[in-house]
This record gives structure tokens, sequence and C-alpha cells, in this order.
């Protein structure tokens, strides 16, 4: 019965590292209100996986899939501070550099307004900030066909700032592993 198990485990997590990961974020900023989703599609985007926080007015709100929280944003970083202080006393290192190579975008949208009163001054800052997305965003790995739509808007003679992101991205959890496992061959061959 163990061994039937354990042969069932084994092809299920097979089966998980070699298939795609979807992932699905949102971020939108406009007026003090700041909304992020995620959601995680794994296995081919099959069992979806979703998280929600959203902060208004010194209020943090934020929902996962066990549970939901409202809280003051003082006890939120009072809480994040007690978790930080907690890893502290052990080494974790997490590899985002290696888990970020291996992501393919399939979609990348970002829609901001951008207003600072002076006429002049907000179109340059808008030609800047767009300028500059898209030379950040050049050259990552785009999936075939797609490509950022960035869209950055003036708003001239108003104080004016709102942003709104929306992206989608794929990954295959083996190949974290494998060039994980490969980075790690080639210190044990170097001797180090």
């Amino acid at each position: 019965m163990w061994v039937l198990f354990i042969i069932v485990a084994a092809a299920a997590l097979l089966i998980f590292a070699l298939s795609r990961v979807r992932v699905v974020l949102f971020v939108e900023y406009c007026g003090g209100k700041l909304v992020l989703k995620l959601s995680l599609g794994l296995a081919f985007g099959l069992l979806p996986v979703s998280a929600r926080a959203e902060y208004a007015k010194g209020r943090i709100r934020y929902s996962l899939p066990w549970a939901e929280v409202d809280e003051s944003i003082e006890s939120f970083v009072k809480n994040i501070a007690g978790i930080k202080k907690e890893k502290e006393k052990r080494w974790i290192t997490i590899p985002v550099r290696r888990i970020l190579s291996s992501f393919r975008i399939a979609k990348f949208r970002l829609k901001s307004t951008i207003g600072v009163q002076d006429a002049a001054k907000c179109a340059l800052l808008c030609g800047l900030v767009q300028g500059a997305l898209y030379a950040l965003l050049a050259p990552l790995d785009w999936k075939a066909g797609a490509y950022p739509v960035i869209e950055v808007i003036p708003a001239f003679n108003r104080r004016e700032f709102s942003l709104k992101l929306e992206g989608i991205a794929w990954f295959l959890p083996a190949q974290i592993i494998f060039e994980g496992n490969q980075k790690a061959s080639f210190k044990a061959s170097a001797g180090g």
C-alpha cells in the first residue's frame, strides 16, 4: 500500500514539475487606494490559488485561500517585523534571479496618469517614464507575439497620479530546479 502511495506521489510531483505554472498579477493605485491581486494557476492553470491585498486610509485588508484579515497598517508592520526577526535566526535564501529568469511573459499592460500642474514638466516626465519602462522591459523573455503595452497619459495642469498594471507570465518549476542543480554541480566539480 505504501509503495503505491509513494509511486502516485512521485508521479504527481513529476507531473507538477513538468507542467507550466500561470502567474497573473494585477496592481491598481488611484486616489490613495492600492489594490494588489496575485493568482497562481498550478498544473497548466487548472488549479487556481489566489491572494488579494488592499490598502486605503491606514488600513490593510488581505485575503489568502485560508484567511481573510482586516487590520491597521501599524499592526500589519508589527506582525511583519516579528516574522522578520524569526527569519534572522534561520538562514534562508531565495534565488530570485534564478526564478525570474525562467519566467516567460505573455501579457504586460501598464496604464498610468501623471500630472504635476505644469504642462511642460508633465510632458517631459511622462515621456521619461514611458521610455524608461520600455528600456527596462526590453531584455525580458517575451512569449512569441507578446510585447509590453505602456500608456503614460499626461494630466496637464492637475496634480494626479494613478496606475494600473496587468500581467500574465508562465514558468516551469522543473526549469528552476534544473538550473539550481546545474549550478550546485558546477560548484562541487570546481572544488568549492
